[in-house]
């Protein structure tokens, strides 16, 4: 329903029924065109001779190839949004009756900045994924689905965030987005807990403080980090690095009515 006509209205691996329509030609052009050292990011890390490592990189991969314009995702038109959007998906008979699938998607134009990324991560918490999120509780108490969580992506050109529900009943739809929409009115008019607020931004230090992301090791996570400036030429990427400076700043707008106009 977000971004239609632009490439992220497609799915990014294909569709296997549209292979037979793909000459080989339009093939081979995609490949030259994406899939080239213009198009690529490179990441060094580590207590490394850089005049070395880029003199290796030069001559056993960047000199086989030449120069090619970069392929970045142009800017998203405003009126590229459906306003509901439905499609059928394979189900077994047997969960037919609670085999629908629900979701409201906002996109969010705001700067790929440390605050505004952090913002949107205390959000989600607060909204949809810590124990006692205002909205994943209000969907358990009316009875709407049987699994609900949150999406968010802050990578592509403009974020977008995604309250999801599967395992509804047909009749559950106006419902699902009535308790989204009135959940929010009432935060906005009401405000956060501030309890909330503070215990979020307290874990999210601590879980960096501790290098809580295990999974990844350190040059792959700030490589990560850096991403959604990179990847759309946006100035001074470092400044994802800056993660304390925006919880500081984030604890002083905690106080304020930041979080509700967001």
């Amino acid at each position: 329903s977000l971004f239609k006509g632009t490439p992220y209205s497609y799915e990014s691996g294909g569709l296997p029924l549209a292979i037979c329509d793909l000459s080989f030609g339009e093939l081979t052009d995609f490949y030259r065109r994406h899939y080239n050292a213009s198009n690529c990011f490179i990441f060094l890390y580590g207590k490394i001779d850089e005049e070395d490592t880029l003199a290796y990189l030069s001559e056993r991969y960047l000199d086989r190839y030449g120069r090619a314009e970069a392929y970045r995702v142009k800017d998203i038109p405003e009126n590229c949004f459906d306003p509901a959007f439905a499609a059928p998906y394979p189900a077994d008979e047997s969960k037919l009756e609670n085999g629908f699938y629900f979701a409201c998607n906002f996109a969010l134009p705001v700067p790929h900045t440390p605050l505004n990324l952090l913002t949107l991560r205390v959000l989600d918490r607060i909204l949809c994924t810590s124990q006692g999120a205002v909205v994943k509780t209000a969907m358990q108490k009316a009875g709407v689905g049987e699994d609900f969580y949150s999406m968010v992506d802050e990578m592509v050109k403009v974020p977008w965030f995604s309250f999801v529900c599967s395992g509804c009943r047909e009749g559950d739809r106006e419902k699902f987005r009535e308790i989204i929409e009135t959940t929010l009115e009432k935060l906005a008019r009401e405000g956060i807990d501030r309890d909330s607020l503070t215990a979020t931004l307290n874990m999210l230090e601590f879980c960096e403080k501790e290098d809580a992301d295990t999974w990844k090791t350190k040059g792959i996570a700030f490589a990560i980090q850096l991403l959604p400036k990179l990847l759309y030429d946006e100035d001074d990427p470092l400044e994802l690095l800056e993660f304390f400076d925006a919880i500081d700043r984030l604890k002083e707008l905690a106080k304020t009515d930041y979080f509700e106009r967001f």
